[in-house]
């Protein structure tokens, strides 16, 4: 009684299925008229050579088009880090020009409203370029979205409430850009 061998885990699955076929081969030499010995020996490594050209062709292809994929995915992922690098920076600006336009009281003059103008602009050109601003005055405190910077006690509004926004947060898709600074209402309740 023959023992199968187990196949050795170090090799690879074309090492393997190349011993196999080499056995093949083999055994079909065995079976031969010793005047076909040379020439079915021949034909069988051919016929073996295509096989593991194709099988490593079919692996070549594969892997490269693998790394097609990840290449794509890395390369839209880099365009989208350094798009958000750069929407940061502006998003101070557009800070100052939030916190300027706040002093302003009832005046109209045309700096001021160029500074509205400008101000407007870059609004519009965050929204087309995908980033929204997270809507947080009213809304029920969220640290998922917002950054509580202080707290005030105002019985009129339930606890966890956004009473004031200090900074606009930002987000692209479900990609958090910056936290929005906002001020939270605490009432102290009793036996606190």
């Amino acid at each position: 009684m023959t023992k199968k061998r187990e196949p050795d885990s170090s090799k690879s699955r074309a090492d393997l299925l190349i011993e196999e076929a080499l056995k093949a081969v083999e055994a079909k030499e065995e079976e031969s008229a010793p005047e076909d010995e040379q020439d079915l020996a021949s034909i069988g490594r051919v016929d073996l050579q295509k096989y593991v050209d194709r099988e490593a062709y079919m692996r070549l292809a594969a892997d490269f088009e693998n790394f097609r994929k990840r290449a794509s995915k890395e390369r839209i992922e880099a365009e989208k880090v350094g798009k958000e690098r750069a929407v940061r920076s502006v998003l101070e600006i557009l800070d100052n020009f939030d916190r300027a336009l706040s002093q302003v009281q009832g005046e109209s003059s045309p700096f001021v409203d160029g500074v509205r103008m400008i101000f407007s602009q870059l609004e519009a050109w965050l929204k087309a370029e995908g980033f929204e601003r997270i809507a947080s005055v009213g809304e029920v405190f969220d640290p998922h979205l917002h950054e509580a910077v202080s707290q005030v006690s105002r019985s009129d509004l339930s606890n966890g409430v956004v009473v004031q926004e200090l900074r606009r947060g930002y987000r692209t898709g479900d990609r958090l850009l910056r936290p929005a600074g906002v001020v939270v209402n605490r009432n102290q309740e009793e036996g606190e």
